[in-house]
């Protein structure tokens, strides 16, 4: 087992971690990964304290005699990841902090997002986006007698505190931003759809159906332009009932004008979108029999499918390319793109995490399955370092590479995984979670994941009624 779980070994040159369980009130349990000190390893013959300079065989710091053998270098083994308070202690992937190995995604703060919270009756995280100071910016559905969820949009600072809360008229389903104009997608079940942009105080600017000429539409995905424009896919009919629905991805300009919207041609539905660093966008559209992407046709699919579509900043289509199986929930292929073009791709198959990572010219570049674990609900960011965060909910035990995360028996939980652009995991960890409602076409995600420009980590998930739902910051 690696650093994940309790049975590294510092003996052998590994970090010696311990699981630290703690019981949540009303939905479960979380578990996370707490450093320990890690009993002294000395193979050179000193370096007993926890800071300052030692000589250690593989020392790396400065002033250094010889090759670092019997002539010795100076290790900190305050900071020194490979002689962490003591020589050959060795953190992995961890940082070496006051000689003590410490974990990334260690909870800064976690903030209830459910009950009672200022003036509203919050009903759980239904979309999130941090807003590039430390802080995170939220969509919330609101309890209501008759479980006809409203919403609200609020604003946390950096320490967890509401900065503002404004309700809302219809369904959350989605927030961009990339630290300047803040969207909010909204549906009114299913018959009308909206894109709002707010101001820095959460006062409406604008709102705008993202799709003109339908008789009902809805709104999914959405993403922010670094021109701040921003992108909004979903779907729309053209007649009543779902036979007539089509797929689409619209660009509204920061004045709130629909600069253009593409349709693909076929029984299909837009799930999730994200900006490209060339002006366009790379959007998920799951799709039944027939697709076709401007003149790109799709494989014929009998049971739904997924296409990943990557059009240009004036909406005309570059690439369309099949992954096979959509997945086993409606509304739940995230997809992100890091700073290089390359988009990833997450999506539950059969129980398993399953991620692929294309080029930007549509190629895959690798496939990552992590399970089995019954994972029931995924969400996807990039940090900035392009590593990927994604996070989701499962059951019973979760292998992502040598590490295992386990839930509490008979308890549905959340997880977030840090992975490194190859795929290849560096850090996890649960949270606590419980349903609130099923899955359905609306797209109700239990779970939400951003990051900023720190890197930290922001994770939120979904309503337990009265309690269990809430959104957490965590350390890089």
């Amino acid at each position: 087992m690696n650093r994940f779980t309790s049975f590294a070994e510092a003996r052998s040159g590994r970090a010696l971690w311990a699981t630290a369980l703690a019981i949540a009130a009303g939905c479960g349990s979380r578990t996370e990964l707490v450093p320990m000190e890690a009993e002294a390893v000395d193979d050179a013959g000193g370096g007993s304290s926890t800071s300052g300079p030692a000589i250690c065989p593989d020392g790396t710091q400065w002033p250094c005699f010889g090759d670092g053998g019997s002539g010795g270098c100076s290790a900190d083994l305050a900071t020194d990841p490979s002689n962490c308070g003591a020589c050959a202690v060795n953190c992995g992937a961890a940082a070496c902090v006051d000689g003590v190995c410490t974990a990334e995604l260690e909870e800064l703060w976690s903030t209830p997002v459910a009950g009672e919270r200022a003036d509203v009756a919050w009903d759980g995280v239904r979309g999130m986006a941090a807003d590039g100071d430390g802080g995170v910016f939220l969509g919330v559905n609101l309890a209501t007698d008759e479980l006809q969820p409203l919403s609200s949009v609020a604003h946390l600072d950096a320490q967890g505190e509401a900065l503002w809360i404004v309700p809302m008229a219809q369904t959350s389903f989605g927030l961009a931003s990339r630290g300047g104009p803040l969207f909010f997608t909204s549906n009114d079940f299913g018959t009308s759809s909206s894109l709002t942009r707010l101001d820095g105080g959460g006062a409406t600017v604008w709102s705008t159906p993202p799709i003109l000429g339908a008789d009902s539409s809805q709104a999914f995905g959405a993403a922010a332009t670094s021109e701040g424009d921003a992108f909004v896919g979903g779907n729309f009919y053209l007649d009543a009932g779902p036979l007539g629905s089509q797929a689409y991805v619209s660009r509204v300009a920061t004045n709130g004008a629909v600069s253009w919207s593409f349709v693909a041609s076929g029984t299909a539905m837009t799930e999730s979108i994200a900006a490209r660093p060339d002006g366009g966008a790379t959007a998920t559209i799951r799709y039944e029999n027939n697709l076709s992407v401007g003149g790109i046709a799709l494989p014929q699919a009998s049971a739904p499918s997924l296409a990943v579509v990557a059009l240009s900043a004036a909406g005309e289509p570059i690439w369309a390319v099949p992954l096979g199986a959509s997945g086993d929930a409606v509304g739940n292929t995230p997809i992100a793109v890091d700073s290089g073009g390359h988009a990833v791709v997450a999506r539950s198959l059969d129980g398993a995490l399953t991620l692929a990572k294309l080029d930007p010219n549509g190629a895959v570049q690798w496939e990552r399955v992590f399970g089995p674990g019954s994972v029931e609900a995924v969400a996807l960011s990039i940090d900035f370092a392009d590593n990927i965060l994604v996070a989701g909910t499962f059951l019973g035990e979760l292998e992502a590479g040598d590490a295992l995360l386990v839930a509490e028996p008979s308890s549905t939980q959340a997880f977030v995984l840090k992975l490194d652009p190859l795929g290849e995991p560096l850090a996890g960890r649960t949270l606590p979670f419980a349903y609130a409602y099923p899955w359905n076409a609306a797209g109700n995600l239990p779970v939400f994941v951003a990051t900023d420009p720190l890197n930290n980590v922001f994770v939120g998930t979904g309503a337990c009624f009265a309690n269990g739902s809430a959104v957490t910051k965590l350390t890089p």
